[in-house]
């Protein structure tokens, strides 16, 4: 049985999310867009400080602009 991650809001931004681009945030806190091959395109700084151990990703927020999350990680099967 698969255990529930709980995922934590960290930021709403105002971009919209276009189309045939993905999105992520990168080592340095920039929140990016890029296709499958590089390079990125770097649209906000966002100064979150990543965290050994969670994993950063994008969503649409219910109105639409971009919201970053991030959900503990497991290894091991812990």
């Amino acid at each position: 049985m698969r255990k529930h991650k709980e995922q934590e809001l960290v930021l709403k931004t105002d971009i919209m999310k276009e189309s045939g681009w993905l999105y992520f945030l990168d080592k340095n806190g920039y929140l990016c867009r890029g296709r499958l091959c590089p390079p990125s395109e770097k649209l906000l700084k966002t100064n979150i400080q990543r965290e050994k151990g969670w994993l950063y990703f994008c969503k649409e927020g219910e109105e639409n602009p971009l919201e970053i999350w991030r959900t503990k990680m497991e290894r091991n099967g812990k």
